[in-house]
């Protein structure tokens, strides 16, 4: 059985919308969530 997608490679960054629907509904279910600018400022950030 074979498929094909033409799903977008995780190369390619989301939407800003998605990101906030995705965030919104894990706010929602008491995750805490930050969006950085990329992926340094996440390194600086940390846990």
């Amino acid at each position: 059985m074979s498929a094909s997608t033409s799903a977008t490679p995780f190369t390619d960054l989301a939407p800003a919308e998605r990101l906030e629907r995705v965030a919104a509904a894990l706010m929602a279910d008491l995750f805490a969530v930050e969006i950085l600018d990329d992926a340094a400022a996440a390194r600086a950030r940390g846990t």
